[in-house]
């Protein structure tokens, strides 16, 4: 007789943990979606690749990425003498060396097209800049930086 009550005893105690199991799992089940039902989903930040690059014309000469900022993946680009020393210039050099996955890409040219071209036509020059450059680098912030003729220019020393 007493094993069948050990054996009863045993089978209950089964039963027992077998709930207990039971109801543990519904309460972390429960947990869980109240979780998710009170939590707001989180994007992860957008991780650039690089986070800044300046494309400069003669300007930027003595510019250094190391003085610039901390803790900043940085780069400037002087365009040297010639051709490329102009707005267009830039424009190929943006889509030949530029990274597409860069913050803020910063445009400080057009000086140099001053001396040799209307002010209209160097606008409309810039828009066209500004513009591919927002097409080719979808993500990027693009900052211009105001252009000046060169003081040497004789309609500045009247």
């Amino acid at each position: 007789m007493t094993d069948i009550s050990e054996k009863t005893r045993d089978e209950q105690k089964v039963k027992k943990d077998d709930d207990n199991s039971i109801h543990e799992k519904i309460r972390d089940e429960q947990k869980v979606k109240k979780d998710d039902d009170n939590s707001i989903p989180k994007e992860k930040p957008y991780r650039y690749a690089q986070d800044l690059e300046i494309i400069i014309d003669s300007h930027g000469n003595g510019l250094l990425t190391s003085k610039l900022y901390r803790n900043i993946q940085s780069k400037i680009k002087v365009l040297g003498p010639g051709k490329k020393n102009n707005i267009k210039g830039a424009g190929e050099t943006i889509l030949e060396t530029t990274n597409k996955d860069t913050r803020h890409i910063v445009l400080g040219v057009g000086s140099n097209d001053l001396s040799i071209k209307t002010t209209t036509a160097c606008v409309n020059e810039m828009k066209n800049l500004i513009e591919n450059t927002k097409n080719s680098h979808t993500r990027s912030d693009i900052h211009v930086l105001p252009t000046f003729d060169p003081v040497k220019q004789p309609h500045f020393n009247k």
